[in-house]
């Protein structure tokens, strides 16, 4: 294999920049590529397959490497589309059959422990929300709560399982209302684009209701501490996916003959120290 000249450009597609995750991994990750001399360029697909093998076609042809968050659950949806002449890194999640370097965040036992601490303290009845279940994340996300929940009094409940669409959208209302009617209690968000949108409802849903509701959510290990979070959580480990992503992308440009590699990264579990969301509690 003839490798590349290098032109010192790294292209980063992403699903979306809707939330604190993306918007801290394109600034820590242009900052540490810039470092090596790096540029990063960074597209967004907005949850489109069709649009994650048109960035994969061009960046083929303009960078040195491409670091992909994908939405796409079956390597089959790009395979075509992804360049064979020069390295690609799947971030977060991996589709099933890829053959490339993965870098993925696996959170089973931080979700585990997080169901079973929030259940030991009377939250017997705990609700999931996710998104697009054939995604690998979510899969292991599921797995951990419903082995988690059939270890408890209550037991597993699929009834009590509510998925988002892909752009992690939903009814907040009508799902809530579903939520308590069933006799839940706590909430275990997937996302952490779910985690706000229920963190900002509960706030004010909580105040004016006797039946208040609590929430398991996720969160930035590199930004927990700038927020008053008042919930348990997983604190997801960005800044060693970054570190990772960065150290793995230089070395398979240097050598594009090593073989893929998969690198898994652990969520940790988070206790609150303060609720906010019950404040009576405190």
């Amino acid at each position: 294999m003839v490798q590349k000249e290098p032109g010192y450009t790294i292209g980063l597609i992403l699903s979306n920049v809707t939330n604190d995750f993306s918007g801290h991994l394109i600034e820590q990750m242009s900052d540490a590529f810039a470092v090596h001399g790096y540029r990063l360029i960074v597209t967004v697909t907005h949850h489109s397959i069709d649009k994650e093998r048109e960035m994969l076609r061009m960046f083929g042809g303009m960078t040195d490497g491409i670091l992909i968050i994908s939405d796409s659950v079956d390597y089959g949806q790009l395979k075509d589309d992804v360049p064979t002449n020069i390295p690609v890194i799947f971030l977060n999640r991996r589709p099933e059959g890829c053959p490339h370097t993965c870098i993925i965040e696996n959170d089973y036992t931080a979700v585990y422990q997080a169901v079973l601490s929030s259940h030991a303290k009377g939250n017997e009845k705990i609700a999931l929300i996710c998104t697009n279940h054939d995604f690998s994340t979510t899969k292991e996300i599921l797995n951990a709560y419903r082995s988690a929940m059939e270890s408890t009094s209550a037991g597993f409940h699929e009834d009590w399982i509510y998925y988002t669409d892909n752009r992690m959208q939903f009814d907040v209302v009508s799902v809530l209302d579903d939520i308590v009617r069933k006799g839940c209690n706590t909430i275990l968000a997937s996302t952490q684009t779910i985690t706000k949108c229920l963190w900002d409802y509960l706030l004010v849903y909580n105040r004016n209701t006797p039946d208040s509701v609590g929430l398991i959510g996720f969160s930035n290990k590199d930004t927990e501490s700038q927020t008053s979070l008042g919930y348990d959580r997983i604190a997801q480990p960005l800044q060693e996916l970054v570190d990772l992503a960065v150290q793995q992308m230089l070395y398979l440009v240097r050598n594009p003959e090593k073989p893929a590699r998969e690198y898994l990264l652990k969520g940790a579990m988070i206790r609150q120290t303060l609720d906010v969301l019950h404040p009576e509690q405190n």
